[in-house]
């Protein structure tokens, strides 16, 4: 099985991306972002300077686009983030080009969607009506029962919300995770973490069709930190492992009859054990 594993990180693995030719892998941690060659050699890391928590990515045309989500004002609660931006980084040696500012981008009209509890996963896609190039961000809305209104942002080139996705997903831990898209079919796929309580979803992987309206296929199978189609029924998937300061990721290839096979989050890693140690 092949696979790429970048190690000694400060905090958790949030996502990664390849650029198109795939000769570099681009990973994203909550405080860094880290680009290696193919076989997991370093070519150079940022940290984030700004407080807050990175998430998840998409390389697009020579940059290399990752959410960010501000740290919570003092006195209030942890995950009440101050401010939710795409920050768009070189993709040849990462230097910050732009921060894009989402909840500014926001109409804020009456049921519209209201604010942000969170966001994390990005991706460039082909939009529904259209056809046109995007960005998508996967967003929870603030308003409700935590998690449960998850939503796909359609960012215009403008970079103005021009239409909010609806994903009908039951509720799930902080929301969606990853978010890819498949050229070849037109879908997107979405991760989440692995259910919690019982009025969470179980499945942890779906696909969206490409009107982003329904869910075509969902599995209980675990991989929240980090997701990408490769074309051709060929995807990374991701596994997690260590403590902070230690942390390491893993992105390995697969198809999609992997799918098929009920993995928790540790069955994964147990699962990739076997093949890592032969």
């Amino acid at each position: 099985m092949e696979f790429i594993e970048v190690c000694n990180q400060n905090q958790h693995m949030q996502g990664f991306t390849s650029d198109a030719e795939h000769k570099y892998m681009f990973w994203s941690f909550t405080d860094s972002v880290v680009k290696t060659n193919m076989n997991g050699t370093m070519i150079c890391q940022i940290h984030c300077d700004d407080s807050g928590h990175l998430g998840g990515m998409d390389w697009h045309d020579g940059k290399v686009y990752v959410s960010f989500m501000a740290n919570p004002s003092p006195w209030t609660f942890w995950n009440d983030w101050s401010g939710f931006y795409i920050f768009v980084y070189d993709d040849h040696d990462l230097h910050l080009i732009e921060k894009i500012k989402l909840d500014e981008c926001m109409d804020m009209k009456k049921n519209d969607v209201g604010g942000f509890q969170g966001i994390d996963g990005i991706a460039f896609g082909k939009a529904p009506d259209t056809g046109e190039e995007r960005m998508f961000v996967a967003v929870a809305t603030n308003s409700g029962e935590q998690y449960a209104h998850e939503m796909i942002l359609q960012i215009g080139p403008d970079n103005k919300i021009e239409k909010v996705h609806y994903i009908p997903n039951k509720n799930t831990v902080f929301g969606i995770q990853n978010l890819d898209y498949e050229a070849d079919t037109g879908c997107f796929w979405i991760t989440t973490y692995g259910q919690k309580y019982p009025y969470q979803a179980e499945e942890t992987l779906y696909r969206i069709a490409p009107t982003l309206d329904r869910v075509e296929a969902k599995y209980k199978f675990s991989t929240p930190y980090g997701f990408e189609c490769l074309g051709n029924g060929e995807y990374y998937c991701s596994i997690q492992s260590g403590t902070n300061g230690h942390r390491n990721g893993i992105a390995y290839k697969c198809t999609s009859e992997l799918f098929d096979r009920v993995m928790t989050e540790e069955e994964s890693r147990e699962f990739f054990a076997q093949f890592k140690e032969n």
